[in-house]
Parts: structure tokens; C-alpha cells; sequence
């Protein structure tokens, strides 16, 4: 069965390319994503903080530029890598899945019962 759609939480184009692994893996690359997100053919979500330090933003710019089916991205104004509001990427996710023929009523489901384990109100 093929991928109907995809959702990307602070991508990476690339595991040498992000601070973290620049320092530790100078001379491999790992994950060359954006060599490969060009051929995704499902709908994909990109979500990234603009403060991310471990993964930057241009990361996440990069990847949603390279999908062939990107929807309207969610840039979080202040947040970094590890502190995306739960709230409001679950209401994105869930915006994204209802785009989505078919596919909504499952996703709803399982993004509300996440929703409710984490407490978050959607």
C-alpha cells in the first residue's frame, strides 16, 4: 500500500548539516534527505521552531521546498527543537489529515486520544 501522507517535526536536510552532528560526523553524511524528499509522493507537512539549535530552521525551509506536494508548512515562532507546543502541532496535524480524502476519520481518532493521553484540548 503506498504512503498516503507524511508529516516532518523539525526535519533535517542532511545528519552532517545540523550543529550537533557537524561536529561529530565532519566527514560522513548520514541522512541525505534532501536528496530523496524530491521523490515523496504523498502530501507532506513540515513543522519546525525558528529557534531550533540542533536542527536550524533553513533545515525545515529546505525540505518543504524540496517536497512536490508540500502543504502550507507550521514555522513556531520562538520554539526550538525539542519544545513544540503539543497543542498546536496536534490541531496542524489534525487540519492536515481532514485535507486528506479518506484518511481523516482514523487520524482524528488516533490524534485525539493522543491529544487526550498528553492533556491537550483540541
Amino acid at each position: 500500500m503506498p504512503t498516503r501522507l507524511g508529516c516532518c517535526d523539525a526535519p533535517q536536510k542532511a545528519g552532517s548539516r545540523n550543529k550537533l552532528a557537524f561536529h561529530c560526523f565532519l566527514s560522513m553524511d548520514l541522512f541525505r534527505n534532501y536528496e530523496k524528499v524530491d521523490k515523496v509522493e504523498c502530501p507532506v507537512l513540515v513543522m519546525h521552531g525558528t529557534d531550533d539549535d540542533i536542527v536550524p530552521i533553513e533545515s525545515g525551509m529546505a525540505i518543504q521546498e524540496a517536497c512536490r506536494k508540500a502543504v502550507e508548512p507550521l514555522w513556531l515562532e520562538g520554539y526550538g527543537h525539542n519544545d513544540l507546543p503539543n497543542e498546536i502541532c496536534l490541531r496542524r496535524v489534525r487540519e492536515f489529515m481532514d485535507q486528506m480524502d479518506g484518511l481523516s476519520w482514523g487520524w482524528n481518532i488516533f490524534v485525539t486520544n493522543l491529544a487526550t493521553h498528553i492533556s491537550v484540548n483540541l
